[in-house]
């Protein structure tokens, strides 16, 4: 997963937002939502629905509160507007709804764009795995520790790339002889960007996912676009939702597990292309699905669009862009002031 974003000042944070439509307003937003909603100004001038995406799984009791109170929150300050939570598994829905929570099924893997993550031919294989996973104990790093050419690549959540971090260092002791992409001798460690990933990942025999519990894992759906097999744990939040078991298999937390069901799965040599095809199928139908859901949205306030013809400038990488919170609300402000056309890109 790419750790790329705009730099944020003082005056302008940056938050994960996307208008997906301006007429009705429909925003699609990402955890922390903190910046979307208390920095939108109270007297924005239209209703706005927002479609939260989930970035963990709602399992937990106390995840479910948490979007309750924000949303309650919010209401107090703008009743007009209305949330829908988008879940990553069908096994979600139940709990949404006993939560009273609107919601529908909306995995974000689907809208991870393919375009990012093209096949490169010519790459030769150096790691027998990779694991694309944040610098912090819950992705259970450890568990890949019998993989023989691991790459890690990673990223820390919401704070600076840290050579010093307790746990990075740990992984770095764990893992001698890993490759640590992160590392480079012109810039130390850094972020990577989205085309320097992709060329890891094409390196790579196996992709691997051992967090137990998150969301739906953007990582496991980059493997796969890459053309990866996939070496997952059992876990819960909807990473999978988008499985085949023809070329993914779910092993038990254990290192020597995880070892051979890589090994079993690079020694079957599904070709890439396959891999990657397949997963863009079952986005592409996910994506269908929720260009209905939005056509509803749209029928409900009686604009007379279609929403699948507004679909490909609508889309955006994972439905969001990092962007400065005070700027998007300013200029959505002064693009819904404008006669309503069939105008989506903020």
């Amino acid at each position: 997963m790419s750790a790329e974003k705009p730099p944020a000042t003082r005056d302008e944070p940056v938050h994960l937002a996307h208008a997906i439509s301006l007429h009705p307003v429909i925003i699609s937003i990402k955890f922390p939502t903190h910046r979307t909603l208390h920095l939108m100004p109270a007297d924005f001038p239209a209703p706005v629905c927002f479609l939260q995406g989930l970035s963990w799984s709602l399992e937990p009791a106390h995840v479910a509160e948490l979007l309750r109170e924000q949303r309650a929150a919010h209401l107090r300050r703008r009743p007009q507007d209305r949330f829908i939570y988008l879940c990553n598994d069908p096994g979600e829905l139940p709990i949404a709804e006993a939560a009273g929570l609107d919601a529908v099924l909306a995995p974000h893997n689907a809208f991870v764009d393919e375009r990012r993550y093209p096949l490169l031919a010519g790459q030769p294989v150096e790691f027998d795995a990779v694991l694309n996973a944040a610098f912090h104990p819950w992705k259970r790093h450890e568990l890949a520790a019998e993989i023989p050419r691991l790459a890690l690549i990673g990223y820390f959540h919401d704070r600076p790339f840290d050579a010093t971090d307790p746990y990075y260092r740990q992984l770095r002791a764990t893992f001698p002889n890993g490759r640590f992409c992160n590392e480079t001798p012109e810039a130390g460690l850094r972020a990577l960007k989205t085309a320097e990933i992709n060329v890891i990942l094409n390196r790579a025999r196996v992709g691997l996912s051992l967090s137990a519990i998150e969301g739906g894992n953007v990582a496991s759906m980059e493997y796969m676009l890459a053309g990866l097999p996939v070496v997952s744990t059992p876990s819960k939040g909807g990473r999978d939702y988008f499985f085949d078991a023809e070329y993914c298999a779910i092993v038990p937390p254990d290192p020597r597990a995880i070892r051979d069901a890589a090994e079993a799965l690079a020694a079957r040599e599904i070709p890439r292309d396959y891999i990657r095809g397949r997963a863009i199928a079952r986005a592409t139908r996910e994506r269908g699905r929720f260009v209905d859901f939005v056509q509803r949205l749209y029928d409900e306030a009686g604009v007379s669009r279609s929403f699948a013809s507004e679909w490909e400038t609508a889309f955006a990488h994972r439905l969001f862009r990092p962007q400065p919170v005070h700027r998007f609300w300013a200029e959505l402000r002064a693009r819904i002031a404008r006669p309503a056309v069939a105008d989506v890109r903020p």
